[in-house]
């Protein structure tokens, strides 16, 4: 089996009994990744009357992200690059052509969502952000070194334990709706 084709086979296996997969060696370089943390973290920590600011109820947000606009964009571009990537391997592994989902719109759009978690100080009390699923065709979450970021699979709460440079790939609801175009890249920052 040639190596394209066990990452095919990869990504169709894991889609299939998990919904969930890490990617390494992605082509999104490591500074891009760390300078994107660093400006989450740097955003999310600025006084609230400079982030009131930027608040909006709208989903498509506000341009100019402060501290996170430059590598946002930079982030941006790599990540679409993933996206189509990916969106080409799920393809094949449905046993369709590698352009079947792209021409269907599926790489035409994204967001990015940038979470942060400061640490909370009284941690056994906390009951996390419960069972959710992702409304999206595909989000990929780069995440920081913390261990906060779990999966049910088989009843079970399972860890997704970081892996530095990796991004998390979580198929989303809309894997079997052929005209859903959104997908997501997002980034989560614990301390």
């Amino acid at each position: 089996m040639s190596r394209h084709a066990e990452v095919i086979d990869g990504v169709r296996r894991a889609t299939e009994s998990v919904g969930l997969f890490q990617v390494v060696n992605h082509g999104i370089p490591k500074r891009v990744l760390e300078e994107m943390l660093q400006a989450m973290r740097g955003f999310h920590e600025l006084p609230k009357e400079v982030k009131a600011e930027y608040y909006s109820t709208d989903p498509r947000g506000r341009p100019g992200l402060l501290v996170c606009r430059d590598i946002t964009m930079e982030y941006s571009k790599y990540g679409h690059k993933l996206g189509v990537t990916l969106f080409e391997l799920l393809s094949e592994g449905l046993g369709l052509k590698p352009d079947h989902l792209i021409g269907m719109d599926c790489a035409k759009g994204h967001l990015i969502a940038g979470h942060y978690y400061p640490p909370c100080p009284e941690p056994q009390l906390t009951i996390g952000g419960g069972k959710h699923t992702y409304v999206t065709f595909l989000s990929m979450l780069l995440q920081d070194n913390v261990n906060a970021l779990q999966l049910l699979y088989q009843n079970q709460w399972t860890d997704v334990l970081p892996m530095s440079g990796a991004i998390v790939v979580n198929i989303g609801d809309y894997l079997q709706a052929s005209n859903i175009v959104l997908y997501t890249f997002g980034v989560v920052y614990s301390t």
